[in-house]
């Protein structure tokens, strides 16, 4: 799980630092709305991890018990 934490980590920072980036255009562009449209900017980023991991999932041979689903879309919707 260390090289997994790893990537959870950057991909945080990623969010981070893009979210700054982008809320830094928009006061450039004097966009009156920019708390909006940074909060969304790593929202998305959090969605779209957790569509991708769904259709991982979906990829793999895992057991046909309704409790694996459940663990694992619990811990995704945590995650993301």
């Amino acid at each position: 799980f260390g090289f997994t934490l790893i990537v959870y980590f950057i991909l945080l920072i990623t969010c981070a630092e893009v979210t700054v980036l982008l809320c830094y255009y928009q006061l450039c562009g004097e966009n009156h709305r920019w708390w909006w449209f940074s909060f969304f900017t790593s929202g998305s980023t959090a969605f779209y991890m957790f569509v991708y991991s769904a259709f991982w999932f979906k990829s793999l041979e895992a057991s046909k018990l309704f409790i694996t689903y459940l663990l694992y879309f619990e811990y995704m919707f945590i995650i993301s």
